[in-house]
């Protein structure tokens, strides 16, 4: 019989080996071999549904809530 076994990580423990984690995630993502769930949601009004994902679990990945365009003096 085969047996399989995921368990997550608190990652502030391993703060001391972010340079190695750097460098290994690098490579998976490059090569397509590692996903981050990003999504987006736009204005301010927008970070209500998000930010009460928080305590709820609801969320899986990263939300960005751009509330402004970037705008650059050229």
């Amino acid at each position: 019989m085969n047996r399989r076994a995921i368990e997550g990580f608190f990652s502030p423990d391993f703060y001391h080996r972010e340079p190695d984690f750097n460098r290994l995630t690098a490579d998976c993502l490059r090569a397509g071999r590692l996903r981050i769930a990003v999504r987006r949601r736009d204005g301010l009004e927008s970070t209500v549904d998000p930010h009460s994902q928080l305590f709820t679990g609801a969320n899986i990945g990263k939300v960005i809530v751009q509330v402004a365009e970037l705008k650059r003096d050229n």
